[in-house]
């Protein structure tokens, strides 16, 4: 077993996760705006709803290739219309709205 990393906070980390997660990655990737990395977060957009989605299962899919996961407890997908009550779900669980585009 390996003790041996980056500490948390450390300004390594952005840059460790833009490198590893582009890598990996680069053929789901589309053209900006749809598909975004900062710092250790990612965006991923389309103009349809299903597109979204399945590009989130891939992403998902592919993280979990290499070890790593995607939070779903932190996944969020924006919402145009707050009326309308619907769930994604990535493998099998469900993510939530963002709680910032579902307020009226």
């Amino acid at each position: 077993m390996c003790n041996v990393g980056v500490h948390q906070g450390s300004a390594l980390l952005p840059l460790l996760f833009i490198l590893c997660m582009d890598t990996i990655t680069a053929d789901l990737q589309s053209p900006h705006p749809w598909s975004l990395l900062f710092a250790d977060d990612v965006f991923l957009s389309s103009e349809t709803r299903a597109v979204t989605q399945r590009d989130t299962q891939l992403w998902k899919d592919r993280l979990d290739e290499y070890g790593l996961r995607l939070n779903i407890k932190k996944t969020t997908y924006p919402s145009t219309n707050p009326n309308k009550k619907s769930t994604w779900r990535v493998a099998p669980k469900p993510m939530a709205p963002s709680a910032s585009t579902t307020k009226n």
